[in-house]
């Protein structure tokens, strides 16, 4: 008899957690070794219509589990009620203490390694605090697991330096990014920077302050002083959002209104054509585990600038230019030295597309899920 999986991404709600959700479930739908049961989010089954697979063992959350036990109860009665043997639970916590054995997938940053930058950067005491808070509470929930997936070995240290578990219970399983993404940008010529024309920056990013996205206009302002070419830092957070407000009101105070823009939130359909439209990758996040934006950046040939952080220095090497977003004046000089270096531009660039040949495929990150579930299958 088949072995039961229930696979748990009710809390997949923004970003880069939904896309992995939705290829995941893609890419074990011809999986026959087990009998599959997805709980998934709205955004994750929204995604999910975009695909050609079936649906029929798919149950759609119209909530968080993290904040509705009606839905907590729901999970338990859905791993009760199918009698499945394991559970994998992609983005934890699940906010459900489980009786059947649990794997759990950790990509919140804010559980594993937070330093202090990443804490307080953007926020006020209130804010600071109820962040403090609300990971004590998550970590509380996280630790109801009986193994962990992590995607960095950064990670995976952290936690096992903050809550004294054993390495044997985790394993480290990078990030990927769909097949369809490489297979679009894999016939393209390199992208080349065009000073005559606007220089486009992509900042593909959800709308959390440790993003650093507020401290664009500071950087913008600064390249302004010393650069002549035009260009545009494009956001991806809606314009209701109140961070948008923020950077929109500084952006008018400093005059650089012209170079600072967003398209709003993406689907990840929409991707390929905003990563092909753009001429710079501008990832200024200060906490991250391991964004997948960094690799689509290696796929798309665009240069690739990020926070010079430790997890960001593991992932891309010298695939990519490194900044402190909290310094302006020295992140613009480092911009117009990329605007003006073509040597720079495809050393990173040819460098990405190494990385990206050693990097998993979506197919082989799952098939490296599933033989761990299997490895970790509880018999009665």
């Amino acid at each position: 008899m088949k072995n039961k999986i229930l696979f748990n991404c009710t809390t997949n709600l923004l970003g880069g957690a939904v896309k992995n959700a939705a290829l995941f479930i893609v890419s074990v739908q011809g999986n026959l070794d087990f009998n599959w049961c997805f709980a998934v989010s709205k955004p994750v089954y929204s995604l999910l219509l975009n695909y050609n697979v079936s649906l029929d063992n798919v149950i759609v959350f119209d909530e968080s589990p993290s904040r509705n036990n009606f839905y907590r109860k729901k999970l338990i009665n859905i791993a009760d009620d199918y009698s499945v043997d394991v559970i994998y639970t992609m983005a934890g916590p699940s906010y459900v203490n489980f009786k059947q054995f649990h794997v759990m997938g950790i990509s919140n940053p804010y559980i594993t390694h937070v330093d202090l930058q990443g804490l307080v950067i953007g926020k006020n005491i209130g804010e600071i605090l109820k962040v403090i808070a609300l990971t004590i509470y998550q970590s509380y929930y996280t630790l109801k697991a009986n193994r962990w997936v992590f995607q960095t070995e950064e990670s995976r240290k952290g936690f096992l330096f903050r809550f004294f578990k054993s390495r044997t219970n985790t394993i480290v399983i990078r990030n990927a990014i769909g097949n369809d993404f490489i297979d679009y940008f894999a016939s393209k010529v390199e992208n080349k920077i065009d000073v005559n024309n606007k220089v486009s920056i992509l900042c593909p990013a959800a709308p959390f302050m440790h993003k650093s996205l507020h401290l664009i206009p500071d950087i913008a302002y600064s390249l302004k002083q010393i650069c002549d070419i035009e260009f545009c830092f494009i956001l991806t957070i809606d314009q209701s959002n109140a961070l948008w407000e923020r950077i929109k009101q500084k952006s008018i105070d400093l005059s650089i209104e012209k170079c600072i823009t967003t398209i709003g939130s993406f689907s990840y359909k929409q991707a390929v054509s905003l990563y092909a439209n753009s001429d710079i990758v501008f990832v200024p996040s200060i906490l991250e585990t391991f964004s997948a934006s960094y690799l689509e950046a290696f796929a798309s040939n665009n240069p690739l600038v990020v926070a010079d952080k430790g997890f960001a220095r593991d992932i891309c090497g010298n695939a990519a230019v490194y900044v402190d977003p909290t310094n302006a004046v020295e992140s613009a000089k480092i911009f117009y030295n990329l605007f003006n270096s073509q040597n720079l531009q495809n050393q990173i660039v040819l460098e990405g597309k190494r990385i990206l040949q050693l990097s998993e495929s979506q197919s082989s990150r799952s098939k490296k899920i599933i033989n761990y579930l299997h490895s970790n299958l509880k018999y009665d």
